[in-house]
């Protein structure tokens, strides 16, 4: 009888091992899973802050600084330019940049899109996961400002959201916010 008592007793203790075992591999994948998902956002967040600071840093080359830009809203910014992010070079002809959130959802959820003269630039597609987009544009003084031809930096406020790579976790929901100079407006002295 003892000893159907300790085969009993060993394959609970046994059973509880093995299911300590099953649960820490799960918690370890989901860990490892949450990680490399974090680093995934991270990296994004990173590049697009750095094509962003890119962008409007060229603005207004080619142009005085009073109409650099042309519409200062706080869902969209649209500059003029002198340089053709498309080809990476100063061309001859004027060149109209936009940039703002799309109106559709995809896998990937919104992008920001940015085009030049309505043409979407292909090679910025890849800013997306954006969940929300505000601006807020400054004079040279580092004052509020809504007239377009006083901007000489922007804040830009980006939101961005991605889904859990599994039901268990919550969505990832990041903000960013950066300031951007329009350096063509502040080396031709205001």
């Amino acid at each position: 009888m003892s000893v159907l008592l300790d085969v009993l007793s060993a394959m609970i203790v046994g059973g509880m091992v093995l299911m300590m075992i099953f649960n820490f591999q799960y918690q370890l994948t989901d860990t490892a899973q949450s990680v490399v998902y974090l680093a995934q956002m991270m990296d994004h967040m990173q590049e697009a802050t750095f094509r962003l600071n890119n962008i409007i840093s060229l603005a207004g080359i080619g142009y005085p600084p009073a109409s650099m830009v042309s519409v200062a809203d706080s869902t969209r910014m649209v500059f003029h330019t002198k340089w053709d992010y498309i080809s990476d070079a100063i061309s001859a002809s004027e060149h109209l940049i936009v940039l703002k959130i799309s109106d559709s959802q995809t896998d990937f959820g919104r992008s920001l899109q940015v085009s030049q003269d309505g043409t979407p630039m292909n090679d910025l597609g890849y800013i997306f996961w954006i969940h929300r987009l505000r601006f807020r544009y400054l004079d040279i003084n580092g004052n509020l400002t809504t007239t377009p031809s006083q901007v000489r930096s922007v804040d830009m406020w980006l939101t961005f959201r991605r889904s859990a790579p599994t039901l268990r976790l919550q969505a990832l929901s990041t903000k960013l916010q950066m300031r951007c100079y329009l350096m063509n407006a502040y080396l031709a002295g205001g």
